[in-house]
C-alpha cells in the first residue's frame, strides 16, 4: 500500500511539473528540465545545477597581434543626382558641421526646393536640442532659418 501511495504521489506531482521538466527519484518536491528540453532551446543540462545553461564553446586559439593596417578611405561623394553646394572658403562654419558635407548639402537642398535660391554656403549654424538650422548663402545674400516641425523642414527666409 506504502509502495502505491508513493507511485500516485510521484504521478501526481509529474502531472503538476510544467512540460519538458522531470523529477529525480528520491526528490519528488524539485523537479529539473530534462536533458530533450535543454537541447530543443540550444542549450545543455548543467549535471550540478541541474538547470539548463548557456554551452561552453571551446576557447578559441590565441591570434597573433597584426600591425594596424590603414583603412583610411576617401570621403565618399554625394550620389549623383544630387548637386553639390560648394563652400565658400571664407565660410563661418563650426568644425563638426564642415565635416558633414552631407548635411550642409541637405540645408541648401532644402532651401532651392523651396524656391530660395542658394549657389554656395557662406555660413551654417546648427541647434541640435530644436532640430533648427541657420543657413547663409552666396557671399552673405541670402539668410534661412530651418527647421524640423512635423516630420518636414520648413524653411523661412530672412
Amino acid at each position: 500500500m506504502r509502495r502505491q501511495l508513493w507511485a500516485a504521489a510521484a504521478l501526481a506531482l509529474s502531472a503538476c511539473a510544467p512540460p519538458g521538466y522531470v523529477f529525480e527519484p528520491g526528490d519528488l518536491l524539485h523537479p529539473h528540465p530534462s536533458e530533450a528540453m535543454c537541447a530543443s532551446n540550444n542549450l545543455q543540462l548543467d549535471p550540478n545545477t541541474h538547470q539548463c545553461v548557456m554551452p561552453t564553446s571551446p576557447v578559441p586559439p590565441a591570434r597573433r597581434a597584426r600591425p594596424p593596417v590603414n583603412t583610411a578611405r576617401p570621403a565618399s561623394a554625394p550620389s549623383a543626382d544630387t548637386p553639390v553646394v560648394p563652400i565658400e572658403p571664407d565660410a563661418v562654419i563650426n568644425n563638426d558641421l564642415r565635416k558633414n558635407a552631407k548635411l550642409l548639402n541637405e540645408l541648401a537642398k532644402f532651401a532651392t526646393e523651396d524656391g530660395h535660391p542658394c549657389a554656395a554656403i557662406s555660413a551654417a549654424q546648427a541647434d541640435v536640442a530644436s532640430r533648427r538650422f541657420k543657413l547663409v548663402c552666396d557671399h552673405s545674400a541670402h539668410t534661412y532659418d530651418i527647421e524640423a516641425k512635423g516630420g518636414r523642414w520648413i524653411v523661412k527666409a530672412q
